[in-house]
């Protein structure tokens, strides 16, 4: 079963069947890419979760634009809530320029900084998962660099 909450004008999912979140002893964030919104839902729907789906403006060229899109809410609540699962998916990432909205989140799954700007919580957490799919539309998508292809799990 499925329902929806909206939080200031965000929509978050949560997905009430498959089984429980149970945190792993591993101290990995997780950052993956995938081709197509399926894939990433696919890979997450064996557990219970909260979702949502961010799709990124083509005018976004700061960090400011991700957190205010909703994703600073996530990550709030993933660290006041350790035991829920938070999904994150940020659909066609690649039609703004990633490398400079998404820089420090890069910069902390690098470990050049402790904490992301807007939040006193230290480091990223570890149930909250950050899914990026690309877009595929060639002629007004961005390049993406080898350093931002660097940040996600194989």
């Amino acid at each position: 079963m499925r329902k929806k909450e909206n939080l200031i004008n965000i929509s978050i999912e949560t997905a009430e069947f498959g089984k429980e979140y149970q945190k792993e002893d591993k101290n990995e964030i997780v950052i993956k890419k995938y081709d197509n919104l399926k894939s990433a839902v696919d890979e997450v729907d064996y557990v219970k979760h909260k979702r949502m789906i961010i799709y990124p403006n083509p005018k976004w060229v700061s960090f400011d634009d991700l957190w205010g899109s909703g994703f600073g809410a996530m990550f709030e609540m993933a660290h006041k809530n350790p035991e829920q699962l938070y999904v994150v998916i940020i659909q066609n990432y690649n039609l703004s320029p990633c490398e400079c909205w998404s820089m420090p989140i890069v910069n902390l799954k690098m470990q050049y900084t402790d904490k992301l700007p807007y939040t006193e919580h230290i480091g990223f957490p570890h149930n909250l998962w950050l899914y990026f799919i690309e877009s595929n539309i060639e002629d007004i998508s961005f390049p993406i660099s080898e350093y931002f292809n660097s940040i996600f799990m194989v």
